[in-house]
């Protein structure tokens, strides 16, 4: 089984977005795709089960809120 799951943030701005981009793109792995549209990050997991699903979005996540403070 293949699951994939698309997660998208919109930003206050298009800075915003892009300082967000910038920390999150480096995190990215086989299972994870970041990109940025406008003030928009999207996020796209791709994994072979629900739990690997759920634990690559986790961790994108985590990345995601430390990056915020």
């Amino acid at each position: 089984m293949k699951v994939e799951v698309e997660i998208e943030i919109e930003m206050d701005s298009e800075s915003d977005a892009e300082a967000i981009f910038g920390a999150l793109e480096v995190d990215d792995e086989a299972f994870i795709r970041t990109m940025r549209k406008g003030s928009t990050i999207i996020c796209l997991v791709s994994a072979k089960n629900v739990q690997g699903a759920r634990r690559a979005a986790d961790d994108w996540l985590a990345c995601l809120t430390s990056s915020l403070k």
